[in-house]
């Protein structure tokens, strides 16, 4: 009985794993990777590491792990795909974990594997989020065993702790509890006291990192202000995610996240967990940066991870509450995986980015040696992964650069518009040859157009939505590209 079922576990684990990685890999190659998949990209191949980690985190808002594994291919020449093959791989290992030992039903392990954030948010488009999910499902793997191998479990809270700004309260609750546990049940002995010292070391170095720059600024918190009103959008996008759009569901979210923490109440090692880990993530969201859609998902990922830790503690909770929870969650499942679908099929058919097809272009048309008079930083950023060796003249900023700098000077500058590009543009490059105008967003109207000749630009999009035709469609906001000769420059 047990072989079978073993047999039937290990053929479960791998059609849906051949599956998951089918889908994504088929989205990868026909994925157009933006500014903020280039960011990591470029700080990797183009700063040293001890600048990288101490400086310009502070200006990321986040621990340095995932640039750190892009140090060494990102710096030897590897193309830029790698780093969303690596990306792949840590989701899909992550799909691994808790397909074998999630204590979940294989219905909503399915359902849970191909919804929208599993799916495709953190298995196409790359950041940093996947690394935070697969080391939180290591540990919930690994629960049982903490206090049998502490050193194990210490060195995933370690490196827990410098993937993102999301899971650090999350982080920070382990610590805490696993403390407690073991001055409650046993005496901490060295192993206990060394396995403790590990994790806040991870806290310390995560910190430091952390500590904001004194000419820093919250970039991201521009667009998406903080405020209590971003923690309902939150739960909400958590259970009823719809790429591009808002529903207002607010109310039914808050009722399943609501049933679902009542479920584990009577276990009060996790919710002490749970406690600490929305407090946290809450507060980012009220007080420093609103969020979007990609950092909603944690709401759904760290509850998760709570329902797994429950399975260790022996109250059973109240039954009534669990069923309704898990059903709910499963609903909310299955629409998601029908957002899920539509998203992939919208990556096949249509553009997100426009970066690889200017710098597609610009490398097939030998205009790689030019001297490019850039717009933003950010959008335009999204090109320079192509172009190794390549440095674009910034006019927001008068300099030269490739990644973005969460500075004063960028950030107040990051919105210029294209007349005063063009004009910085003639000031720093006249009587210069061979110079190139790169908007983004907008392209030159009336007067300007005397002085620069249009080469090309990025295939038509509608940014906001995709209306059910296989035309190239935009996703990333202010990444349509539109390349200039200057013709002062001749």
């Amino acid at each position: 009985m047990n072989i079978a079922k073993n047999n039937s576990t290990r053929t479960f684990v791998l059609l849906t794993i051949s599956l998951y990685l089918l889908l994504n890999a088929v989205s990868l190659v026909h994925h157009e990777p933006w500014r903020n998949e280039a960011q990591a990209w470029l700080i990797a191949r183009d700063m040293d590491l001890p600048s990288m980690i101490f400086t310009q985190m502070g200006y990321e808002g986040t621990p340095a792990l995932w640039h750190v594994l892009l140090v060494p291919f990102a710096k030897t020449g590897f193309p830029y795909i790698t780093a969303s093959i690596i990306h792949l791989i840590i989701a899909t290992a992550a799909v691994y974990v808790f397909l074998l030992r999630a204590p979940f039903s294989r219905a909503m392990k399915l359902l849970f594997v191909f919804s929208y954030y599993m799916g495709y948010q953190y298995s196409v488009v790359v950041r940093n989020y996947n690394i935070s999910i697969l080391l939180l499902f290591l540990i919930a793997a690994f629960y049982g065993s903490r206090f049998r191998r502490p050193f194990v479990y210490a060195l995933l809270v370690f490196l827990l702790f410098n993937t993102n700004v999301f899971v650090l309260s999350a982080a920070g609750g382990l610590v805490c509890l696993f403390v407690w546990e073991l001055r409650s049940e046993r005496e901490i002995g060295r192993a206990g006291y060394a396995a403790t010292g590990v994790m806040c070391l991870g806290a310390l170095l995560a910190l430091v990192q952390l500590w904001p720059p004194a000419d820093g600024v919250a970039g991201g918190a521009i667009l998406s202000p903080p405020g209590p009103g971003k923690v309902f959008r939150a739960v909400e996008m958590a259970f009823f995610v719809a790429p591009g759009e808002f529903y207002t569901y607010t109310a039914a979210a808050l009722v399943i996240f609501t049933l679902a923490l009542l479920s584990i109440g009577r276990k009060p090692a996790v919710l002490f967990v749970a406690l600490a880990s929305y407090l946290g993530l809450f507060g980012i969201f009220m007080l420093r940066h609103g969020g979007f859609g990609r950092h909603y998902g944690f709401v759904l990922v760290i509850l998760i991870f709570l329902l797994w830790l429950s399975s260790y503690y022996k109250n059973p909770g109240r039954p009534q509450l669990s069923v309704a929870a898990f059903t709910l969650i499963n609903f909310c499942l299955l629409i998601s995986v029908v957002f899920c679908l539509k998203r992939h099929y919208i990556e096949y058919h249509c553009l997100y980015s426009g970066g690889k097809d200017m710098a597609n272009f610009i490398t097939e048309n030998g205009l790689e040696d030019h001297t490019i008079s850039a717009h933003m930083v950010a959008p335009t950023s999204s090109l320079l992964p192509y172009l190794p060796g390549k440095k674009f003249w910034y006019a927001a900023i008068g300099d030269y650069g490739t990644y973005n700098i969460g500075d004063k000077k960028h950030v107040d500058n990051r919105f210029i518009e294209p007349s005063e590009v063009t004009e910085r543009t003639r000031k720093r490059f006249a009587g210069k040859t061979d110079v190139l105008l790169l908007l983004s967003d907008r392209s030159l109207r009336g007067s300007d157009l005397e002085d620069f000749e249009l080469l090309h630009q990025t295939p038509e999009t509608d940014r906001q939505r995709f209306r059910g035709r296989a035309t190239r469609h935009m996703c990333a906001p202010q990444e349509k590209h539109f390349l200039y000769r200057y013709k002062g420059s001749e």
